[in-house]
């Protein structure tokens, strides 16, 4: 499958990728600090307080030498800080934002400038894929799109690993996408290792495995080498890790692996998320997009990625918040940014109506980081008037 000639880019990046990252990282701060993430303190999420103390786990860890014997280590450190919560997520952003507090003192602002990073390299990545399918500005438009929406700011202002999970669901796609333009082994292994890193990330990148598997056997050009023996080293490579995490995780077995992924539990199909990542305008086009897969690689990558999302989201019921679906966002916006490109071949009008009938999705406000935690209670305390018994405290 090739790219219209009209939109195909440039393999790596160029003076306006690397404009688009430095203007994320730039606006990225300037929100930040304008929705109050400096002065906040670690309780924008229920689990924010637990990332924040896993990091700093292994940060403290890492800094200490002689390496001591880590279980009781660990132990010892959990009954000074009992927010610490590794082993029960992945270990992949512990570690990278472990490595960043090595470098930097840990603390809010740290944190904050991690994040703002992470953001840029999430926005290049985008804009990468967006220039495959209509390069010039309404690539950069889109990839502003994708930097104010209000999922991805909520992501931003936040201590989580839901930004560097949709940075990591990003590489692989473009890496397929990639793959896609001109197969390779190459390109094959280096999709199955992105995965793998995703999935050691947050195991919401499981949509992933059916979004790749989808995307390859819906396009013929994998028929042109033998895709066979590495495709085998390359699920054994992504394969291997992971079970062994996920088994070391879950020593209980298979049923309570199940347990874990909501198979049998009565957990609800939170489906109604998916169209809420991007607004339904937004949704409405991006389904419109998806008859567009057979003229570009990006397309067909985005369109498998989406379809994976909904298949599961169904089986795994893990996707029961919506920032478990911000890794949706820019999928929606690249199907969106397709039907743009092809109406706007065939008028300008048209376009711009969808653009503007598309806009009603950033109609939520951007979120505020609030100061909450221990100043919050203090001032709920002293608010309260004398004979009221119950106190709801804020983690």
């Amino acid at each position: 499958m090739n790219a219209n000639p009209q939109t195909r880019a440039a393999s790596g990046p160029d003076r306006s990728a690397w404009f688009a990252t430095v203007a994320a990282f730039v606006l990225t701060t300037a929100m930040q600090w304008s929705g109050g993430a400096y002065q906040a303190e670690f309780c924008g999420a229920a689990d924010e307080p637990a990332h924040v103390v896993s990091s700093l786990l292994v940060r403290d860890y890492a800094g200490s030498w002689p390496l001591a014997d880590p279980m009781p280590w660990a132990m010892n450190y959990y009954l000074h800080y009992p927010k610490a919560a590794l082993g029960h997520w992945p270990p992949g952003y512990f570690i990278l934002q472990a490595g960043w507090w090595l470098i930097v003192p840990p603390g809010r602002v740290s944190a904050m400038l991690f994040n703002a990073a992470t953001a840029a390299a999430a926005v290049l990545l985008f804009y990468l894929l967006a220039r495959r399918i209509h390069s010039g500005w309404p690539a950069l438009l889109f990839s502003g799109l994708l930097l104010v929406s209000p999922l991805f700011q909520q992501a931003a202002g936040q201590v989580m690993s839901d930004l560097l999970s949709l940075t990591a669901n990003l590489a692989a796609i473009l890496l397929l996408a990639r793959f896609i333009e001109r197969p390779s082994n190459r390109r094959l292994l280096a999709i199955g290792a992105a995965v793998g890193a995703a999935l050691l990330i947050k195991g919401t990148a499981v949509v992933l495995l059916p979004a790749v598997a989808l995307a390859i056997t819906a396009d013929r050009s994998w028929r042109r080498f033998r895709v066979a023996p590495v495709m085998a080293a390359g699920v054994l490579a992504v394969c291997l890790p992971v079970a062994l995490w996920y088994r070391w995780q879950n020593s209980s077995g298979t049923m309570e692996l199940r347990h874990r992924g909501g198979v049998m539990a009565p957990i609800p199909w939170a489906i109604g998320y998916l169209p809420a990542a991007a607004g339904p305008g937004f949704m409405a086009i991006a389904l419109g997009g998806m008859a567009l897969v057979r003229r570009n690689p990006a397309i067909l990558c985005a369109a498998a990625g989406l379809i994976s999302f909904a298949a599961t989201s169904y089986v795994v019921r893990a996707f029961r918040e919506p920032r478990h679906w911000i890794a949706a966002l820019p999928l929606i916006l690249l199907l969106a940014l397709g039907a743009f490109a092809w109406l706007e071949r065939r008028g300008r009008p048209a376009a711009w109506a969808v653009a503007a009938l598309a806009g009603v999705y950033c109609e939520e406000r951007l979120p505020r980081a609030g100061a909450r935690g221990k100043r919050f209670i203090v001032n709920h305390l002293a608010g309260m008037r004398s004979g009221d018994l119950c106190i709801t405290l804020y983690f």
